[in-house]
């Protein structure tokens, strides 16, 4: 699974942020069920959320900066499932949509004054049971995220 995000903070103070980001990417997964039956889906995704983020460690140039962020938002995917029952196949067009709940961390490290790398974990949690195409009772769907990238601050 591989996804593009963008992200924009707006610093209120040098702790607290307002977070503004948008991931587009593909999915894929398989889920097995007792009777041996194999659904399989993938999709192709849209996800915004807006969040606070705030600073757990000292801020600065060439100091590590460690931030947490907690957000609400929106996913939704168009995509394919394939169900394989008893060596019969039967694929279907779906769509899901979700609210979201992403709750992360990020470290940052700034090189100079406007450069800096930014490595981020996130843990989305969905409202609908439905971003792998399958509902199932008692089950929470959630999506773990893991971001690299360069940041650049617009002063």
């Amino acid at each position: 699974n591989v996804a593009l995000s963008l992200k924009f903070n707006k610093e209120f103070t040098p702790e607290n942020s307002l977070l503004f980001s948008i991931t587009s990417g593909k999915n894929s997964g398989e889920i097995t069920l007792q009777n041996t039956n194999l659904i399989s889906f993938k999709s192709q995704y849209t996800h915004g959320h807006l969040g606070y983020r705030k600073a757990i460690t000292p801020t600065g140039i060439q100091i590590p900066q460690i931030h947490l962020n907690a957000g609400i938002g929106y996913y939704y995917a168009d995509g394919t499932s394939l169900i394989t029952v008893n060596d019969q196949e039967y694929e279907s067009a779906e769509e899901v949509w979700s609210l979201v709940f992403p709750l992360g961390m990020e470290i940052s490290y700034y090189v100079q004054e406007e450069w800096g790398f930014v490595l981020g974990i996130s843990n989305t949690i969905f409202t609908r049971d439905t971003v792998d195409f399958y509902e199932m009772n008692n089950n929470v769907d959630h999506q773990l995220i893991i971001n690299l990238g360069i940041c650049y601050s617009f002063n």
